[in-house]
């Protein structure tokens, strides 16, 4: 019986590097596919990312495709930053969120996807 092969689905192929992975789910918690090979962790019940997110990514990403940095204000789960971060493979992410259970998780994420050197993820409140 053949292996099954997480590049391909649907006869379409994964694009990217696959994540050096490592880091299982928690209690109450999934790892979903986000964008090619990256995977989110995200709660059963709760905050999951969502078509927002991506469309969001897509479009601040398009308009500014060769900046160096990127912020993430309010970044919750670090859906928005980690998409941002698959399309713009050379830049630097910030991330800020008050929430410490939704930092967790995007910390989490940015450890299964190998990115620790690219992210700085920040907990505060963006009104102090």
């Amino acid at each position: 019986m053949r292996e099954p092969d997480d590049t391909v689905f649907h006869g379409w192929l994964r694009p990217g590097p696959r994540p050096p992975g490592g880091v299982v789910p928690g209690d109450g918690e999934t790892l979903d596919y986000l964008a090619g090979h990256y995977k989110i962790f995200q709660y059963q019940r709760g905050h999951r990312y969502s078509v927002d997110d991506a469309l969001t990514a897509f479009y601040g990403s398009s308009c500014a495709p060769r900046v160096e940095r990127a912020l993430d204000l309010g970044s919750g789960i670090g859906s928005v930053a980690l998409f941002v971060a698959w399309r713009l493979p050379g830049a630097q992410i910030v991330t800020l969120e008050a929430q410490e259970r939704s930092l967790a998780l995007a910390k989490k994420s940015v450890r299964y996807n190998g990115l620790e050197e690219r992210f700085t993820l920040l907990r505060g409140d963006l009104r102090d």
